[in-house]
């Protein structure tokens, strides 16, 4: 009996140990965490670890939260974050090398609905009108087990912007990338080419609007009026330099007019708008490399766009820039700078005078920021 006893007490204690040795997640020691922002990292493809990334300011004083998808989740992510779109309600983060949709509270991070997962390969952007999520699919490939991982029957999936599920989907051209919603249309830049797609919001195809550049990435200012990101992409031959940078479209001639030309704007043509929608902000980089083909260190530049007045400006230059925030809570801009793609990366806070207020490590390939109003 004594022996029973004995055994039973070092199985209780060995199980404590395992225990305790397992859970050295950060997370699990916060017991509150109040985020004044969060930072999304895309992670890298290979290891699909992409990480929303909280931070909480006091006093000056930043304390992290390496995991605030887990921690509000009690589950990691397991993805290679591609956007992060926002509406009132729901917050969508597509990921790719894990391939879902995942749809949460835009007040808490919480999930909202399950993921979706459905025979869908790198989701890219979301869009919203009242009733619907639309997202952009890349995928899937042509012949993954032959080694052909060209891309084919690129779509839009359309959603139920109150439950997360499919309502139907429609192919488009291929590499879909941001997308808008405009006067019950559906904007599509189709990023293998020089051209958006316009639909109608059960999927048909109302027009084609060619360009000289690649579309990538679109705004809505709060007249509803349309900007579009026009950069080199990744065809061949190149667009040309002058053709580069931001344009507005012509939602009712469907034409484009290039309104600032920036022939650094980034691949993604990464843009956004203060908390006034009044000005833009665009991000470019210039990427070259060595003679063995290692990447150098990225000349990166960020212009401010007024579209009132159409004046623009040089607002910040450096070294490896991979996205920025405006907090609307008091104007201050959020940079995030990735040195390398698979190490860790950095965020800065300037002030409304540009004084750097803050400079704090985050994850890896830190690109966007999610604020608390």
């Amino acid at each position: 009996m004594k022996h029973n006893f004995y055994k039973q007490l070092l199985l209780f204690i060995t199980s404590s140990l395992l225990l305790i040795s397992c859970n050295d997640d950060k997370n699990e020691n916060v017991t509150t965490f109040d985020p004044s922002f969060v930072i999304v990292n895309e992670g890298n493809f290979s290891e699909g670890n992409g990480r929303l990334f909280g931070v909480e300011e006091k006093d000056s004083i930043y304390t992290i939260m390496p995991d605030y998808f887990k921690y509000k989740n009690n589950r990691e992510i397991q993805s290679y974050l591609q956007g992060c779109d926002i509406s009132e309600n729901v917050t969508v983060i597509c990921g790719a090398n894990g391939d879902k949709i995942e749809f949460l509270d835009s007040k808490s991070l919480v999930r909202k609905f399950d993921p979706f997962t459905t025979d869908i390969v790198n989701p890219r952007k979301a869009a919203f009108s009242d009733n619907y999520i639309f997202v952009s699919v890349w995928g899937p490939y042509t012949d993954v087990d032959n080694g052909d991982y060209s891309i084919k029957n690129s779509k839009i999936i359309k959603l139920d912007i109150n439950t997360g599920k499919e309502v139907s989907r429609f192919d488009v051209g291929s590499k879909p990338e941001g997308l808008a919603v405009v006067n019950d249309e559906l904007y599509v830049a189709i990023a293998d080419s020089t051209k958006i797609e316009v639909y109608n919001l059960d999927g048909n195809l109302q027009e084609n609007i060619n360009l000289n550049a690649v579309p990538q990435d679109f705004l809505v200012d709060s007249d509803n009026n349309l900007w579009v990101s026009l950069t080199k992409g990744y065809i061949f031959p190149t667009p040309a330099d002058e053709n580069l940078g931001i344009g507005q479209v012509n939602t009712s001639s469907k034409t484009v007019e290039l309104k600032v030309n920036f022939p650094q704007i980034s691949g993604k043509g990464f843009m956004k708008f203060d908390e006034n929608s009044s000005k833009i902000y665009a991000l470019g980089s210039i990427i070259t490399y060595d003679d063995d083909w290692n990447q150098l260190p990225a000349e990166s530049s960020i212009i401010r766009f007024d579209i009132n007045n159409a004046v623009s400006e040089k607002y910040m230059e450096g070294i490896n820039f991979s996205g920025f925030g405006i907090n609307p809570n008091n104007d201050y801009f959020y940079l995030a700078i990735t040195p390398h793609f698979s190490g860790s990366g950095s965020y800065q806070i300037y002030n409304e005078e540009k004084e750097l207020v803050a400079n704090e490590s985050a994850g890896v390939g830190p690109f966007d920021f999610i604020f608390f109003k």
